[in-house]
């Protein structure tokens, strides 16, 4: 769920997915399917990617309940300046994600960047120069 709610995935599908007006249109095919997912990951590192997402979910259902909004409107205001607490929660979880790639911390909130070393992962992935099974049993 994690890697799902990062900066990685957010980006990713930017690239890949189509737009309905001006929002965004994510389908599993294109946004699912083709994301390269970070492998391996080590314990520690899914460890931390899992409590950076447990916390950044608690927080924001904490504040869409307390406030009675969505996430669109909860998203709109920390880009605003809100909830800063919030923002710093998402930076954890996209800098714990970028770990499990092997990235730097900075390439964690460069989408450009995000997507280029994806597609340049996925292209590896695709000529069979990298093996890849993302959803087999990965021992604790």
């Amino acid at each position: 769920m994690g890697v799902l709610l990062s900066r990685a995935h957010g980006a990713w599908a930017q690239a890949r997915d189509s737009t309905f007006k001006a929002d965004l249109r994510y389908t599993p095919t294109s946004g699912f399917a083709t994301f390269p997912w970070p492998l391996p990951a080590t314990v520690s590192q899914r460890e931390s990617v899992a409590a950076a997402s447990v916390a950044l979910l608690a927080r924001r259902t904490e504040i869409c309940h307390d406030r009675d909004i969505g996430l669109t409107m909860l998203y709109n205001q920390v880009d605003d300046g809100a909830y800063q607490d919030l923002a710093a929660l998402n930076r954890v979880l996209d800098e714990a994600v970028a770990s499990c790639y092997g990235w730097p911390k900075k390439v964690a909130q460069d989408g450009g960047e995000l997507v280029r070393r994806l597609l340049e992962l996925n292209a590896e992935i695709v000529a069979g120069d990298r093996p890849y099974d993302p959803f087999a049993h990965q021992e604790r």
